[in-house]
């Protein structure tokens, strides 16, 4: 098979263009390994001149400096004189092998016919040769240059200059230009003497949101009138110099002198940055002083004065939950407080209280932070201090750390939930009897002992069984957390026979309630607040379903309500309305709203009209009369251990 003249020649040309590009790869992978080294060397120069090197030392430096870079560039540059430039066979032998020709087509096609054997059968043999090679002429690849740099410079040292350059570029932002040509100036002319420089400035207390105040920016500027700053201010003085300044705080007619905390030699001369630093508690007058001049800042401080606080009224839900305010005021904002409720009376010497005095923190509205009303919001009435007149223990710091306590305004009384059947009362009060002296055990015991004498007045068998269980347990308390066990157990049942099933519901109640007011306060996913939100519309009409099983119960669904403008007549339909309410707040991310209307929904339920005093099961009113004289025998057995206890102490 003979090959067409044209399709030869196509062949050719797409030869001889792979061929070009084969040398130029092979020129390229010789010269790159030389032309790096030369261009680290000029890198090399302009980093150290972006970077000030020449700024650094005398002529001596420089020149030395720019004779080893003259060097290494001439011998960079050397290298070139060696270079050889690849020929045609070198090219035509790189397109075979990577294109995977065999046999060397490429240099074949180059042959000619001997004339010597220049018949019919030979020319016909080298036609048939010369077709084989045109037809082998496929998919021709000349190759990407591979200077093979990473076997030459394994540990990467060619990246070195080009991140150092983009660096100094950043440093010699503005005077790039000016850097290239310091090192063929002398250094003499470079660094002319400049005049010390200061700068000296005030930074307030942060707590302050006071902004800093500036008193020079060069030594010998005129001072100013007195500056005023709050105490607690911190002083700072910086000087740019070769000689070290004295810098002195005159306060109450004792001059301090202040030494360097930091020292740093600048970047652009000899001169050395001194920083000076103090904190300003009283008024005084500072001064500067260097081989430049002189300069003097009085300097007014302002005392900041403690918080101050008092104690305001109390207002407290019918369930409770109570809110107490306190009036505070202080220079620049009070930062925390807290108030812990204490017995006001005192108790017997040697007395076992089972349980900590209650404390709750205050709340301080930011707004209002520097005088206004402090508040602690809560709900103790399972505390055995609830319905105890108590001595309010507050205090209020400040962001210096200063600390305020209120004047004694008297005994108050704890806000508990009202106990309406006497039974429930009388656990109630054996239970806070209990929590303020462990060593009461005894006579606790003999109350509970006395309830259950007569079990013909207790109409529920259960409860007669669990006042029995009490007496038992607290007979068998081995220890202080036997008897912290028993007050919760006393609260359990007193509450049962107070709501009966109510109790439950409504502690699921404020199980969900507080468990979406934590979700509200911490940013809780929307997903999350509308799976507590249905959780706190289920426990709601659990809770209503059990208030209104037990007010039929006791026969009071269609009393009269007695006449009490601070109790709230409400219907399922508005309770249902502001859970609604609730939720629209918290999608439209308005969650502190909805935060607060979830208290006031608190306080409504707090309010909600449960059995009122006077209405009691057939009964109660002859238990009532019992319990009555069974405090007083009780009372009078406490008052006669005292003094045999205080008897006992004095024979010691």
């Amino acid at each position: 098979m003979l090959v067409k003249p044209q399709t030869s020649n196509r062949k050719l040309d797409r030869l001889e263009r792979a061929i070009r590009r084969a040398r130029l790869a092979l020129g390229w992978e010789r010269l790159w390994p030389r032309l790096v080294p030369i261009l680290s060397v000029v890198g090399l120069y302009v980093v150290l001149s972006w970077f000030g090197f020449w700024r650094l030392g005398g002529d001596w430096l420089r020149l030395s400096a720019l004779a080893v870079l003259g060097l290494a560039l001439l011998f960079s540059l050397a290298r070139l004189a060696w270079l050889v430039v690849p020929g045609r066979l070198e090219a035509m032998r790189r397109v075979e092998v990577l294109s995977g020709l065999p046999h060397r087509p490429a240099r074949g096609l180059a042959d000619r016919i001997s004339p010597v054997a220049d018949d019919g059968a030979a020319r016909a043999l080298w036609a048939a040769n010369q077709a084989r090679l045109y037809a082998s002429l496929r998919n021709l690849k000349a190759g990407a240059p591979r200077p093979q740099m990473a076997e030459r410079d394994p540990n990467g040292f060619r990246f070195a200059v080009p991140v150092l350059l983009a660096l100094a570029f950043a440093v010699s932002w503005g005077e790039w230009m000016t850097r290239l040509g310091e090192a063929f100036s002398p250094v003499t002319v470079a660094h002319a003497a400049i005049a010390a420089r200061v700068d000296a400035w005030i930074d307030p207390p942060p707590y302050t949101g006071q902004a800093p105040v500036f008193l020079s920016r060069r030594t010998g500027e005129v001072a100013g009138e007195p500056v005023s700053v709050p105490e607690g201010s911190k002083l700072t003085v910086r000087v740019v110099s070769r000689q070290p300044a004295e810098v002195t705080v005159n306060a109450g007619g004792a001059a301090t002198a202040l030494a360097p905390k930091e020292e740093s030699r600048a970047a652009d001369s000899e001169d050395v940055i001194r920083s000076y630093e103090a904190i300003l508690d009283q008024t005084a007058t500072i001064g500067i002083a260097d081989p430049d001049g002189t300069a003097s800042y009085p300097v007014t401080v302002t005392e900041d004065r403690p918080p101050t606080i008092a104690r305001g009224p109390l207002t407290a839900s019918r369930a409770g939950s109570f809110t107490l305010g306190f009036d505070v005021t202080d220079d620049y904002g009070v930062t925390e407080g807290n108030v812990t409720f204490r017995p006001a009376e005192a108790q017997p010497e040697g007395a076992r209280p089972l349980v900590e005095p209650p404390s709750l923190p205050l709340r301080i509205d930011r707004a209002q932070a520097r005088q206004g009303v402090a508040t602690a919001d809560g709900r103790l009435e399972e505390h055995p201090y609830a319905g105890l007149d108590v001595a309010a223990d507050a205090f209020v710091k400040d962001a210096a750390d200063q600390e305020a306590r209120p004047a004694d305004a008297g005994p108050m009384a704890l806000p508990a939930r009202p106990f309406y059947r006497p039974l429930a009362r009388a656990l109630i009060e054996q239970r806070r009897l209990l929590a303020l002296d462990a060593n009461r055990r005894d006579i606790v015991a003999l109350a509970l002992d006395a309830l259950t004498v007569a079990p013909e007045q207790i109409p529920d068998s259960g409860t007669y069984l669990a006042l029995r269980v009490g007496y038992h347990r607290l007979l068998a308390a081995r220890d202080d957390d036997d008897l912290r066990e028993m007050l919760e157990y006393l609260w359990t049942v007193a509450r049962a026979i107070e709501d009966g099933d109510v109790a439950d519901a409504e502690e699921q109640l404020n199980a969900a309630r507080q468990a979406l007011e934590k979700a509200l306060e911490e940013g809780a996913s929307q997903e999350e607040i509308a799976r507590l939100m249905d959780e706190l519309r289920q426990a709601m009409q659990e809770f209503l379903e059990s208030y209104a099983a037990e007010m039929a119960e006791r026969g009071m669904q269609n009393m009269p309500m007695p006449n009490d403008p601070n109790m709230q007549t409400m219907t399922e339909q508005d309770l249902q309305e502001m859970l609604d309410r609730i939720e629209d707040l918290a999608e439209l991310g308005d969650r502190d709203a909805a935060q607060q209307l979830l208290s006031e929904l608190q306080q409504m339920l707090d309010n909600l009209q449960m059995a009122q005093p006077g209405q009691m099961q057939p009964g109660d009113q002859q238990m009532m009369e019992q319990m009555d004289e069974l405090a007083d025998i009780m009372r009078e057995q406490q008052r006669l251990m005292d003094e045999t206890f205080q008897l006992n102490q004095g024979r010691r």
